[in-house]
């Protein structure tokens, strides 16, 4: 239904000036992993069927690869994150891992039947020390507008590469996570979006 829509979309056009597009081909990207698998071809022809999302013992396995070893987080939208009230333009890891965490308790209320029981507690303590190794983030500012209220909206954020260390074991599956959810505000609109640097076995299944 998804691809009908975005093939309807293109014939009629979209933005200013209704700009055209054609639909050249999709894929599937697996987070844990950033294979891709081809789904459809210009022609609309059908070349595979979407795979089944990662389970819980999926997330849990790409993790213990991770496990001991700095994490770069690529951050390719601009993370738009408020702690206690504040603006944060660096990219420290307890401020958006906490929002992290948030936006997988909403979603997991919003969407599913058994939303996932999520020790904030120990996972927070656990966040609290985390050290950033590495920062290659720059501020990026954007507004977005805005139909409902009428102006244009602040959707600054950070974004760029950032490695961190000391990440305890059950940080990183959250983590893993995140790649899908996105984190901040303004996702609904891109923002959030990150990708972590890594390289997994050939011989791993995701």
């Amino acid at each position: 239904m998804v691809l009908s829509a975005v093939h309807a979309m293109g014939l009629s056009g979209v933005g200013r000036g209704r700009q055209r597009f054609d639909v050249l081909r999709v894929e599937q990207v697996i987070d844990l992993s950033g294979k891709t698998i081809p789904l459809l071809e210009n022609n609309r022809v059908h070349l595979d069927r979407l795979c089944s999302p990662p389970t819980t013992e999926d997330y849990q396995q790409a993790a213990t690869l991770l496990a001991g070893r700095p994490l770069t987080v690529n951050f390719l939208t601009p993370a738009r994150i408020v702690c206690e009230g504040h603006l944060c333009r660096q990219p420290h890891f307890r401020p958006w891992f906490q929002r992290l965490l948030e936006r997988a308790r909403q979603i997991g209320e919003l969407y599913t039947s058994s939303p996932p029981w999520i020790p904030f507690g120990d996972l927070l303590a656990a966040a609290d020390e985390v050290r950033v190794a590495d920062d290659q983030t720059r501020w990026i500012e954007l507004r977005s507008g805005s139909r409902r209220q009428g102006k244009m909206l602040p959707a600054s954020g950070f974004a760029g590469a950032v490695t961190y260390t000391n990440l305890a074991p059950a940080l990183l599956p959250w983590v893993l996570l995140g790649q899908g959810l996105q984190v901040g505000k303004n996702t609904i609109k891109g923002n959030g979006w990150y990708r972590i640097q890594q390289h997994f076995a050939p011989s791993t299944g995701f």
